[in-house]
């Protein structure tokens, strides 16, 4: 399973204007190289560079008013077959006519620099070995001679700090006798029966019912035999249904109203009375099994006394503490080294990254983002602005991760994919295992693989036994991530305020691999 608190969008690694762009694989093994910012001069183009916050490049390139001409020429050439000049064959017509059909000299240069533009792009990437993650941002700024801009977002870089030095407590492994019992009477309650009573609805029952619903007199809802439990702290409809129900007897109508509360999902519904109709057909009471060991043995095979039971629950409990303290020991190790780190990317993949969130909860849920939309009320780009925090979150964790898989030369070997791939679709189908050994599929299984080789890598360096640091490093500790996001908080949303740039993606970064393809 993917961890939520790391990017998981592939990265496009854009080589052309036109849109061409390869998949990189993961953030791991991706070196963020520092470009070359300086003049250049070649017989066709001159470019000069300027370096920008937040992992960008503002590069202005002058074309040669020779190589324009070229490329006027070659759209007089197409666009001649295509435009009706009276008598002349199509593609015939001399450059004078065509261009005075076309309305000037201007609609050729218009549609030579379509193709001239990314053109050249291309070649200023290529001759300067830039590493853009997008698309570029290009303006055109005049036409004698030609010029454009280009605002290129670049690979983001990454400077970790001294986080071999750091120390994070693992947090102690107890289970309480209380931790065991509350688990022994869940299953408990899970064996227990329903029996119908002839007595008022108490607390703890079950209530068989027909109920029904209306507002300003029009139905809203109706159900016969509808069947829920009346718990303690456990709202049924609205808050407050349940406790108007308490003491009806079988047979017994109730009619009562009650107010739709301010935070009901749906906002033109909030403050408005709802009218409900409740007749009781049975009331039921739970009834539960003693704890003996004839339970135990009704609940789990292989157990033959309660006292057999209760120490298997004991392991299980703690084995699930182990694994939420080993998810917090992570999280607590990663946000300090991303604390001290120098990360600096490019707002295109911070806009990515909430893209893709923003997919990746509508696929939870099962709803459309329309839908979601609808029932938050709430805009896209408002909920975008929302998610943005967690997304840039994503984004920086996943870039510090990747970068010390790298510096720590992690790697998942076809081996381990194998094996992982064969864990995951033992006793499945064929679809599945097809669906996992696809290119993407690899792909996704050697993310998982270095992100859990990553972290254990973290733990073996960082991680000290519980009690081993004193009670002020470890509160110093915890305290640095906090003031250094705080810190940095304040000038780069003062930033980002009064930056016009606005525009985003969001990332994983590329390997050796694909770096090799390049």
């Amino acid at each position: 399973m993917a961890d939520p608190c790391l990017s998981a969008v592939p990265l496009l690694v854009a080589g052309s204007a036109r849109g061409r762009s390869r998949e990189a694989t993961t953030l791991f093994t991706e070196r963020s190289r520092r470009l070359r910012v300086a003049d250049s001069y070649n017989p066709c183009v001159k470019v000069s560079s300027e370096r920008l916050p937040d992992s960008q490049l503002r590069v202005e390139i002058e074309v040669e008013p020779d190589r324009v001409e070229r490329s006027i020429e070659d759209a007089y050439k197409r666009l001649a077959r295509r435009v009706k000049v009276p008598g002349f064959r199509p593609g015939k017509a001399p450059r004078a006519l065509v261009e005075r059909q076309l309305g000037g000299r201007e609609a050729l240069l218009h549609d030579a620099l379509d193709r001239l533009v990314p053109e050249v792009y291309d070649e200023v990437v290529e001759e300067h070995e830039l590493r853009p993650v997008d698309l570029p941002s290009v303006s055109i700024t005049n036409l004698e001679p030609v010029t454009f801009t280009a605002t290129v977002p670049l690979i983001p870089e990454v400077k970790l700090g001294d986080y071999k030095s750091l120390r994070v407590e693992r947090e102690p492994v107890a289970v309480s006798e209380e931790e065991v019992e509350a688990a022994l009477e869940r299953l408990r309650q899970m064996q227990a029966t329903l029996e119908p009573v002839d007595r008022p609805l108490q607390m703890g029952d079950t209530l068989r019912a027909n109920v029904s619903g209306t507002q300003d007199g029009v139905e809203q809802f109706s159900q016969d035999d509808a069947e829920f439990a009346i718990q303690d702290g456990v709202n049924v409809s609205l808050p407050g249904f349940t406790d108007q129900l308490i003491g009806i007897s079988r047979g017994e109508t109730r009619e009562f109203s009650l107010t739709i509360p301010d935070d009901y999902p749906d906002e033109s519904q909030r403050g408005k009375q709802l009218d409900y109709a409740v007749t009781a057909n049975e009331v039921k009471e739970q009834r539960l099994p003693t704890l003996d060991d004839e339970l135990a043995k009704g609940i789990r095979e292989g157990y033959d006394t309660l006292t057999e039971l209760r120490e298997e629950i004991r392991g299980e409990i703690s084995r699930e503490m182990e694994r939420r303290n080993g998810e917090v020991l992570q999280s607590k190790i990663l946000e300090q080294i991303v604390a001290g780190a120098e990360v600096e990317y490019p707002p295109v993949l911070v806009e990515r990254e909430v893209d893709h969130i923003l997919k990746d909860h509508a696929g939870r849920s099962g709803s459309s983002l329309e839908d979601q939309l609808q029932q938050l009320g709430k805009s896209e780009e408002q909920l975008k602005e929302e998610l943005r925090p967690e997304g840039e979150s994503r984004l920086r964790n996943s870039l510090v991760l990747g970068q010390i898989a790298e510096d720590e030369g992690i790697e998942a070997t076809p081996e381990e994919i194998n094996e992982e791939l064969d864990r995951l679709t033992q006793g499945a189908g064929g679809q599945l295992r097809e669906l996992f050994d696809s290119e993407n599929g690899r792909t996704a299984l050697r993310r998982g693989i270095m992100t859990r080789k990553t972290f254990e890598r973290l733990v073996e360096l960082i991680a000290v036994d519980p009690g081993t640091l004193p009670p002020d490093e470890t509160e110093e500790a915890e305290a640095k991530p906090r003031r250094r996001r705080k810190a940095a908080a304040g000038p780069k949303a003062k930033a980002s305020a009064e930056s016009d740039t606005g525009e985003a993606e969001s990332v994983e970064a590329t390997d050796s691999e694909n770096e090799e393809q390049k």
